[in-house]
């Protein structure tokens, strides 16, 4: 399920009197704490992320393949044939042609791969008969392996029931035309370096847990990771990924990471680099294109068929090519009959010190009927569309997070930024953080801590309910032009630095416990130096920051500002504007009103 922004019509703009502006030039000190000519982005290094009971029952698991007796080469049966019909523990040397586990049901079997190469062009590669059978592959420390093959519709290694792939060489999965790996329960990979290369999807699970390994994904026409639960109630044990201390790379065409439940990211480095495919939307019908899935006029965004009629500039994408996304998916059964999972506790978490690099023609983080959890993570984000998108709840908290190019920045029904570590920056098209969703009818913003900077096309903060700024430093730029620095029904500022400015954007029902002046008047022009100071001592700024954007409005507040003061706004060394404090919100000049499901102006 795709979101829709939401956009509302700023109200005829009200003149209101001009303040004077003076032109004496005084001495400002630039290098003054509070200056913001750069982003004070570090890396997160302190993680204070707990370990959850799931965390201890995946851990438990992979010590107890990890604490596995290797036998010696001589205790092992070496697999001369293309079969093995018992169970006990073997191992894969040389070529084969390929290689089936015909144990019976409830056998256990480990294979030990050392120097293996399994090729075939006459079906799967390795695989096993009966559901029942308990599959290990041990890749032998310092070994290189391949399993490999090349014939339609066949996976190369297809392991009906679970897998577990364990040791400390290497392990090459490849398949010509469908998927390397196919796995249908768990599969659970520790400690190996595997290389999945597939025309289809590289890695496919009903769940997977990977903890302390490399996976080096590259999908030609389908998903790097993908997780199917085929059953229509939720179940939290099911159709998830979960990876703890994986070094992952991925590259394709699809979805970088889907599951049907939630993906759970703790700790690591995560780099997924997809690109789509675009195809003129006459198309639609060969493709099953949805309706909000467009590119026009250059620009990949998503935005109802209805906005407008001209279908000859538009190309869709021909699939998903999101790089984290989690909630439930449609599946056909053996009858060819379409079910969905039912609604559950579906979910991104990137969590524990986590390094993600995430580059997508689609959303980079996204979940349907799901929320996102951020925290003790360095996260870099390039996307033509959402970085961030939850149809719940988006959860910040102690991370570092660059956006540096996006339609829409960070969006949730509801987003809350936490957290004195957090440092956020975002360049979006359209809206930087978006409270916005097709579910429920609250829709809030709060920041609490951190730092906080988006440069956006559309709205810098836009909460279609209300927004509360409580502490942290927020820096906001927004064009204007219908659009504003911060836009919501209810602006709430409390505490903090705040500094927003547009070409006069729309503004709500404001209040401010903390003080705050709104200054409409004469063009700042872009890479200016704003400082803002009190008048009594112009020497010492309490906030000094050179504009990415030209602005005519100026928004702000910050703790020690008192009511009946005199602050004074500059550019470089020519004053702008005295402003005199005579209420908790103070305006001076005049000012664009805005209307988003409420009364817009001055408050």
């Amino acid at each position: 399920m795709e979101k829709h922004s939401y956009t509302f019509l700023s109200l005829i703009l009200i003149p209101l009197l001009l303040a004077s502006c003076g032109t004496t030039k005084r001495r400002v000190k630039r290098n003054s704490k509070a200056e913001h000519d750069s982003d004070p982005i570090t890396s997160i290094t302190s993680d204070e992320t707990s370990q959850t009971a799931e965390d201890q029952e995946h851990q438990q698991t992979i010590d107890d393949e990890q604490s596995h007796i290797v036998p010696t080469e001589d205790e092992r049966e070496t697999v001369e044939g293309t079969e093995i019909t018992s169970a006990g523990n073997y191992t894969l040397k040389g070529d084969y042609d390929y290689v089936e586990i015909t144990a019976p049901s409830s056998s256990e079997v480990y294979i030990y791969l050392d120097g293996a190469t399994i090729n075939s062009s006459t079906g799967i590669a390795l695989s096993n008969k009966n559901k029942g059978i308990i599959v290990h592959l041990v890749v032998i420390n310092g070994s290189t392996n391949s399993i490999i093959n090349d014939f339609a519709d066949k996976n190369a290694l297809h392991i009906k029931g679970n897998l577990f792939i364990s040791g400390n060489g290497t392990l090459n999965v490849e398949s010509k035309q469908k998927s390397a790996i196919k796995v249908s329960e768990t599969l659970t990979i520790s400690g190996v370096t595997i290389n999945a290369t597939s025309a289809k999807h590289a890695i496919t699970a009903e769940t997977l847990v990977a903890s302390g390994c490399t996976l080096n994904c590259s999908a030609t026409d389908g998903d790097g990771i993908q997780t199917e639960y085929e059953a229509e109630t939720y179940s939290s044990t099911k159709g998830y990924v979960y990876l703890k201390d994986v070094n992952l790379t991925i590259n394709g065409k699809g979805d970088g990471i889907q599951a049907s439940t939630y993906i759970d990211i703790y700790g690591g480095t995560i780099n997924v680099s997809l690109t789509g495919t675009f195809v003129p939307y006459s198309e639609k019908a060969t493709y099953e294109l949805t309706d909000d899935d467009y590119k026009w006029n250059s620009q990949y965004k998503r935005i109802a068929s209805d906005s407008h009629t001209s279908y000859s500039s538009r190309y869709a994408l021909t699939t998903s090519v999101k790089a984290l996304k989690a909630g439930p998916i449609k599946y056909s059964d053996s009858e060819s009959v379409e079910h969905e999972v039912t609604p559950g506790d579906y979910a991104i978490t990137l969590r524990g010190l986590s390094t993600i690099t995430l580059n997508s023609t689609d959303d980079a983080v996204h979940t349907n009927y799901g929320k996102v959890s951020i925290e003790s993570v360095n996260l870099t984000i390039t996307t033509s569309d959402d970085a961030i998108h939850a149809d719940y709840n988006t959860i910040i908290n102690n991370a570092s997070i660059v956006v540096n190019d996006s339609y829409e920045g960070i969006e949730g029904q509801n987003v809350t930024i936490d957290g004195e570590n957090t440092n956020i920056v975002v360049n979006s098209q359209d809206d930087g953080i978006n409270a916005a969703s097709d579910y429920g009818n609250s829709y809030v913003c709060t920041i609490n801590n951190g730092y906080v900077r988006c440069k956006a096309g559309g709205d810098g903060l836009d909460a279609n309910t209300t927004l509360n700024i409580n502490g942290g430093t927020v820096i906001v730029e927004g064009p204007g032009s219908g659009n504003g620095s911060l836009d919501a029904d209810r602006i709430n500022i409390n505490g903090g630095i705040v500094f927003a400015c547009s070409n006069n954007g729309m503004l709500e029902n404001m209040t401010a416990t903390q003080p705050t002046f709104i200054y409409s008047g004469s063009s700042q022009a872009a890479n200016s130096l704003i400082s803002v100071t009190d008048a009594a001592d112009d020497d010492n700024a309490l906030f000094t920051y050179t504009l990415k954007l030209s602005c005519t409005q100026i928004i702000f507040s910050a703790p020690g500002m008192s009511v009946g003061k005199t602050y004074t706004i500059f550019n470089g060394e020519n004053e702008v504007v005295d402003i005199n404090m005579t209420s908790s919100l103070t305006k001076v000049g005049s000012s664009g009103g805005g209307q988003g499901g409420g009364p817009g102006g001055w408050h």
